[in-house]
C-alpha cells in the first residue's frame, strides 16, 4: 500500500473530526423511530452548513502520494449483532473522482456492537491537483438497515444538513507568510535565503518544523529558530553536495541559504 499520511496539515478549514457525546445522543429502538443515519460532526456543528472545508495536500512532503481521512457516523438506533452497511453517495456535480482522487477503505458500515463509526477515505495526490481543485459531496442514503428521517438540526442559528457532507481538495503550495508581510522578513532573506517551494519542503522534511511555525502569522516567532534553521539546513545541503545529491529547486537552481547563514 502507498505512505499514508495521516497527520496532514489542512489549509482554509480543518476537516475536522469530533468525537460523540454520549449524553446528548440517546439510542431508540427501531419501533420508536431507530436506526436513522447521520455525520456525527454535523450534529455539533455550530457555523454555517454552507461553509466549506478545504484539505491542502500541498504542505505534505513530497513522497507522500495518499492521506487517511474518516468521516464519523452514527444511527439512532441500538447496535446489533452484525455489521450493518452504510449507502454514501456522491452527488452527480462532485468533481472528485472515485478511483481516481479517492477510494473508500473499506465499505462504510457500521460494525457489530456498535451505534458510531466512520466513513474511511483514502485522498490520492494527483498531478491535477497541483493546478485544480476538486470537490465532492456525500450523501446517506436509505437502505435495508437505516433510515434517513433525521434529516436537519439547527444549532445556534444555523440549519445543519445531517444527511451530507462535502469537502474541497487540492495540492497546491501557497508561500509562507514568513516571506511575504512577516516583520522579520529580512531576518528570513538573510539566513534562508528567497524563497522556493522545494526550499520550503526540506524544512518541513529535514528539519521536521512543525507548518504553524511558517503559515501561522498569529504566532510569534523567535528569532533564534530562522537562524537555527539555517545553520543545520546549511550544514545539510553541503553534505549532500559532497556526496554527490546536490539538491535543486523547482526551477532547476542550486538550494542555497542566505547570506549570513553560519
Amino acid at each position: 500500500m502507498k505512505n499514508i499520511y495521516k497527520n496532514i496539515w489542512v489549509l482554509i478549514v480543518f476537516l475536522a473530526i469530533y468525537g460523540c457525546k454520549e449524553e446528548t445522543l440517546i439510542t431508540y429502538p427501531e419501533t420508536e423511530g431507530g436506526n436513522n443515519i447521520y455525520f456525527v460532526e454535523k450534529y455539533f456543528n455550530s457555523s454555517a452548513d454552507t461553509m466549506m472545508k478545504a484539505i491542502s495536500l500541498g504542505l505534505a512532503p513530497s513522497t507522500v502520494k495518499d492521506t487517511l481521512i474518516q468521516i464519523p457516523i452514527r444511527t439512532t438506533g441500538l447496535p446489533s449483532e452484525s455489521d450493518r452497511l452504510v449507502s454514501v453517495v456522491p452527488v452527480d456535480t462532485s468533481s472528485m473522482k472515485l478511483g481516481v482522487h479517492y477510494d473508500f477503505v473499506s465499505e462504510p458500515m457500521i460494525r457489530a456492537g456498535r451505534v458510531t463509526d466512520s466513513v474511511k477515505i483514502i485522498l490520492h495526490r494527483t498531478e491535477d491537483l497541483a493546478t485544480t481543485r476538486v470537490y465532492i459531496k456525500f450523501e446517506l442514503k436509505a437502505n435495508e438497515f437505516f433510515n434517513t428521517e433525521l434529516k436537519t438540526k439547527k444549532n445556534s442559528i444555523n440549519l445543519q444538513d445531517l444527511l451530507s457532507y462535502q469537502f474541497y481538495m487540492d495540492d497546491m503550495f501557497p508561500v509562507p507568510y514568513l516571506w511575504t508581510t512577516f516583520a522579520g522578513k529580512s531576518i528570513i532573506l538573510d539566513q534562508l535565503g528567497p524563497y522556493s517551494r522545494r526550499k520550503v519542503e526540506l524544512i518541513l522534511e529535514v528539519l521536521k518544523v512543525e507548518p504553524y511555525l511558517l503559515y501561522d502569522s498569529k504566532y510569534k516567532l523567535p528569532s533564534s529558530l530562522p537562524v537555527n534553521w539555517a545553520t543545520y539546513l546549511k550544514y545539510w545541503l553541503n553534505k549532500e553536495k559532497s556526496e554527490g545529491r546536490t539538491q535543486y529547486d523547482e526551477n532547476g537552481k542550486e538550494i542555497l541559504m542566505g547570506p549570513k547563514a553560519r
